[in-house]
């Protein structure tokens, strides 16, 4: 990929497009040049995360410039722009050892959309070499409304969330919180392989891969909800006939970036220093045919 122009589209004035035929892509998610959640589009933190080129591939934090308190506990200082000899430069996240929730590692922030009932989010991850997955942890995704997580309950008139999680052995799923939701905590969409009797998609440490999810709300009082996945380029997630909503109260509004060990528990968290890298995140509308 490379820079597109920056031009007028959906997402505001200063989103930075690419055009790959048919599909335009978006990277700014900053409508009119500011974001709102103290997320602005101008300046470098202290960190030195700059407004321009957190990734020479447009990842969708371009724009983005995460000042002093953005971020839940400090997480700015968890954040680094690192070279890589593949990507070039990437966005890389640290999990202390001995540390669960946003508050004690990795980074939890969100950036405001201009609102849409059906998105997709993919960009690429990386888990660092002999990354231990532990229980599981958190990964970004879209979400609307107060963006219900922690064991806050969607109630379909207040908001939902649809990150993405790895659970013990880097296993993949997407993690929803709806109003249909079966307990306390999200509920777990598996990814599962195509034709492999049920084998789970699975996230490599050392080794680049590509997420994708779309995320189509229902309409009010339907069950006509959508949520897929694709990992690595293909399909492995489709589930169909979900009610996140039972009033138009909430669209999708956030790009969600929450990433850190846990759950809450002691035996969530990380054995050593760990790391985890991004880059190339993208937002769009999906296509009426899809």
């Amino acid at each position: 990929m490379t820079f597109g122009h920056r031009g007028v589209g959906p997402y505001g004035r200063r989103a930075v497009e690419e055009d790959f035929g048919d599909v335009t892509v978006l990277h700014g998610v900053i409508r009119d040049g500011v974001a709102r959640d103290g997320v602005t589009a101008r300046g470098v933190s202290p960190q030195g995360i700059a407004a321009q080129g957190v990734s020479p591939r447009g990842v969708a934090l371009q724009g983005v410039a995460l000042q002093s308190g953005d971020a839940r506990g400090g997480a700015a200082g968890r954040l680094a722009v690192v070279e890589d000899a593949e990507r070039g430069r990437v966005l890389r996240v640290h999990y202390p050892a001995g540390r669960v929730g946003p508050e004690g590692g990795g980074a939890e922030f969100r950036v405001r959309l201009p609102g849409d009932d059906d998105l997709r989010c993919a960009y690429w991850v990386r888990f660092g070499e002999g990354f231990d997955f532990v229980r599981g942890g958190k990964l970004p995704g879209l979400a609307g409304g107060t963006a219900p997580t922690g064991g806050a309950r969607a109630t379909g008139t207040n908001g939902f969330s649809a990150r993405m999680m790895w659970r013990a052995g880097g296993a993949v799923v997407q993690y929803l919180y709806s109003p249909e939701q079966t307990g306390v905590w999200g509920d777990d969409l598996p990814y599962d392989v195509p034709g492999a009797g049920g084998a789970r998609r699975r996230f490599r440490a050392g080794r680049w891969h590509h997420v994708e999810h779309r995320v189509r709300l229902n309409t009010p009082g339907e069950r006509d909800g959508v949520v897929q996945g694709w990992f690595d380029g293909e399909l492995a997630l489709d589930r169909r006939g979900l009610r996140f909503r039972d009033a138009d109260t909430f669209t999708i509004d956030w790009l969600f970036f929450s990433t850190f060990f846990g759950g809450n528990e002691p035996d969530w968290a990380p054995t050593r220093d760990e790391h985890v890298d991004f880059d190339g995140f993208v937002v769009r509308a999906t296509r009426a045919s899809g």
